[in-house]
């Protein structure tokens, strides 16, 4: 075996990237989801996805980001989490077309086109 092949990273250092990676990714979430919810809610645009599950969403987020800040919980917690997390506001899509005031706002369906590909590559990595 050649010397060249050896690894020079060691898997404690790759994890270290990895956590702070994962911080960085929570905040620039929790960041983007209150900035959504503000900005919605003044321009009176929200939704009741909106209004009932950005704040459970910001909540998750920020537990998470506390769990990996202090170390609790390994990184596979974490990462399965985030996992559950994006399956959660998956699914949350599905509560607005019933508390919809139209019947027919199907319009609400549109943004799962852009999630249920992301949550598939998801679950294939894990």
């Amino acid at each position: 075996m050649h010397e060249n092949n050896k690894p020079t990273e060691s898997v404690e250092a790759l994890r270290a990237l990895e956590r702070r990676i994962y911080l960085w990714v929570l905040i620039v979430g929790l960041f983007i989801l209150l900035t959504g919810l503000v900005f919605k809610t003044y321009a009176g645009t929200a939704t009741t996805f909106d209004r009932d599950f950005f704040p459970i969403l910001a909540a998750l987020c920020l537990g998470l980001f506390i769990v990996l800040w202090r170390n609790w919980v390994s990184l596979v917690w974490i990462e399965l989490s985030l996992f559950a997390v994006t399956a959660l506001s998956l699914l949350g899509k599905f509560y607005e077309p019933e508390t919809a005031l139209n019947p027919n706002h199907l319009a609400a369906f549109s943004d799962l086109l852009y999630w249920v590909p992301l949550v598939y590559i998801l679950a294939f990595l894990f």
